[in-house]
C-alpha cells in the first residue's frame, strides 16, 4: 500500500485534539450528590434558626418525610476539604452551605466519629450546645469544629467553621456486619468561612506611621 501524503488542509488544519474526560466520580459519590443548582426566587432568604433547622430539616430528613426545599445537598462532607466541597456546590443563602452528610466511627467499636477529611481533619471547639425549640423542649445538639490542614496534632488551623446538627434523641446507628463503620445515616452540617478582621494593634501602628507622615510632609511645605 502506498502510503498519501497529508494534504495541504490537513497541514493548516490538523484534527482536534481529544476532549479531556472528566475525573471519575466514586459510585457511592454519585449517591450522594444530588442538590439542586440554588435557583431561588427573588429576595429568597434561608436564615433557619438552628431549632428550625433540626426539627423541619434534619429530623425530617431521618423520617424519610419531606422538607421544605431540596437545595440542601446530600453529600459525605468527609471525602472532602472545605474548599473543594464549597467549590463543587452553591451557598444556600448569606449564612454558608448547608449539607447532609453521614459520619463514620474512628474505632470499630466505639461511638466517636472519624474527623478525617482528606488532607486534613475537622477539630471540635467547645462544649456542645444544646437547641431548644420555643416551648423550652430540647430538641438536638449543635457542635462547632474548626478544619486543620495536615495530621493531628500538628495540623495548620484554617479559618473554616462548621456546625453540626444532631437530633435529640438519635442513638448510634446499629451495626449491620462487623465490617461496618457508619455511625449516623445523617446529621445536618453548616460550613462557613470566618472573616478574620485586622488586628488593633497593628491598624493602630499603621495610623500612627500615616500620621507621622502627614506631618513630615506638612513640614516640608
Amino acid at each position: 500500500m502506498i502510503a498519501v501524503p497529508p494534504s495541504q488542509d490537513d497541514k493548516q488544519n490538523p484534527p482536534a485534539a481529544p476532549e479531556e474526560t472528566p475525573a471519575e466520580i466514586a459510585p457511592s459519590e454519585k449517591k450522594l450528590q444530588t442538590c439542586c443548582r440554588g435557583n431561588y426566587p427573588p429576595g429568597f432568604h434561608f436564615m433557619p434558626s438552628d431549632a428550625e433547622l433540626i426539627l423541619e430539616y434534619l429530623n425530617k430528613k431521618i423520617q424519610n418525610l419531606p422538607i421544605p426545599i431540596s437545595e440542601i445537598c446530600e453529600v459525605n462532607l468527609y471525602q472532602h476539604n472545605p474548599q473543594d466541597l464549597t467549590a463543587m456546590h452553591p451557598q444556600l443563602g448569606q449564612t454558608g452551605w448547608y449539607f447532609f452528610t453521614p459520619r463514620d466511627r474512628k474505632y470499630p467499636n466505639g461511638c466517636r466519629p472519624n474527623r478525617a477529611a482528606v488532607t486534613g481533619y475537622w477539630k471540635a471547639t467547645g462544649a456542645d450546645k444544646k437547641v431548644y425549640n420555643d416551648d423550652g423542649k430540647e430538641v438536638g445538639s449543635k457542635k462547632a469544629l474548626v478544619f486543620y490542614e495536615g495530621k493531628p496534632p500538628k495540623g495548620q488551623k484554617t479559618t473554616w467553621i462548621m456546625h453540626e446538627y444532631m437530633v435529640g434523641d438519635q442513638p448510634p446507628r446499629h451495626k449491620r456486619d462487623a465490617n461496618d463503620m457508619r455511625l449516623d445515616d445523617w446529621v445536618l452540617c453548616r460550613i462557613h468561612k470566618r472573616i478574620e478582621r485586622p488586628d488593633k494593634k497593628n491598624v493602630q501602628q499603621r495610623r500612627k506611621f500615616k500620621s507621622r507622615c502627614r506631618v513630615v510632609s506638612i513640614g516640608w511645605n
